[in-house]
């Protein structure tokens, strides 16, 4: 599973972060690291951005 396919309130665990460079950079640093379990809150209207929650 991916996370465009959690519904609102769904968790899931981050079993590995993709991207390259810069990118995956970015996404370790805002705490998307393997093991986290991860929470979608919130979806826009138009599908993005969304809102999700750490743990």
């Amino acid at each position: 599973m991916t996370m465009d396919e959690l519904k609102p309130k769904q968790s899931a665990f981050i079993r590995s972060v993709g991207g390259t460079g810069a990118l995956r950079h970015h996404l370790l640093d805002m705490g998307l690291r393997p093991k986290t379990e991860v929470t979608l809150q919130k979806i826009a209207p138009m599908g993005d951005p969304v809102q999700i929650e750490l743990r």
